[in-house]
């Protein structure tokens, strides 16, 4: 990550291989500002170099940045990852799509919070964190929902670099695992929809797959009740019932004997003696 591909010269993004060799380069750091060299040897990667031989732990990926903003300000828009809910069976909110981009600003700050790149949408401002040492930790997760930001973190961590314009190009502009959200308006409001009363954590019938709310919506018709903003599984709510209850008025369904609640690796479930 200390080989810089891309330099300022002339307040201008310029990559390594545009420019002439040695200092004759005329560059400065993308992120402390420091002359550079241009290295355009026949063996190594080519790549500029502080001139005065130390090393800018940011200067890759400030120029990143810096080159993300002077694409999506050229291309006018950026493709959008797909927004979806869920963990064993996941629902589709929104598909990927490309949506214009009307402004882009680097680095300004939003409350406490300073995205690496701001786009500026008809659909309302996206965040942009390029991820290539540190990702959006925890806390600032927490700022970014605070202030109800749709955020997309772009991972290009596992990447050793990115060469060229077009490469970058390519991650931006194309529907790609690499971009996923941190956090989406839509999403959050889309979650309400599955909220399973947390007094509840088993589910008789499919035990197996835990209780994934997307699950028992789109595999049974008969135990989700919607109460405002909160699903509850009748089902589950039976069990309660009948472990509050000693089990009365809790019969099978085929031979008419009271069920006995049992606890099993997953949970309480019913059991027939009769049946089984």
């Amino acid at each position: 990550m200390e080989k810089i591909l891309f330099a300022l010269q002339n307040d201008k993004l310029v990559s390594i291989d545009e420019v002439e060799k040695g200092k004759n380069c005329n560059c400065v750091c993308p992120c402390c500002k420091q002359p550079l060299v241009a290295k355009q040897g026949k063996i190594k990667v080519h790549h500029f170099a502080h001139a005065n031989g130390e090393s800018c732990e940011h200067g890759y990926e400030t120029s990143l940045h810096l080159l993300a903003k002077e694409i999506l300000s050229t291309t006018k828009e950026i493709v959008l990852p797909k927004i979806e809910i869920g963990g064993y069976v996941k629902i589709k909110v929104e598909e990927s799509k490309t949506i214009k981009i009307n402004e882009v600003k680097l680095e300004k700050a939003i409350n406490d919070i300073r995205p690496d790149v701001i786009l500026s949408t008809d659909e309302g401002d996206i965040c942009i964190e390029i991820y290539v040492t540190h990702k959006v930790d925890d806390v600032k997760k927490a700022k970014i929902e605070k202030a109800n930001l749709n955020t997309i973190e772009i991972d290009l961590s596992e990447k050793k670099t990115v060469t060229n314009y077009d490469e970058l190009k390519s991650i931006l502009l194309e529907e790609n695992q690499l971009k996923k959200w941190v956090y989406n308006v839509k999403l959050e409001k889309e979650k309400k929809k599955y909220l399973i009363n947390r007094s509840i954590n088993y589910c008789i019938y499919n035990s197996g797959y835990g209780f994934d709310p997307i699950y028992c919506i789109t595999h049974c018709d008969k135990s989700i009740n919607l109460e405002g903003d909160d699903l509850y599984c009748l089902e589950a709510e039976k069990v309660n019932n009948a472990k509050e209850e000693d089990g009365s008025e809790v019969f099978c369904s085929v031979c008419g004997l009271q069920l006995e609640l049992k606890y099993g690796q997953y949970g309480a479930y019913y059991k027939c003696e009769c049946c089984g």
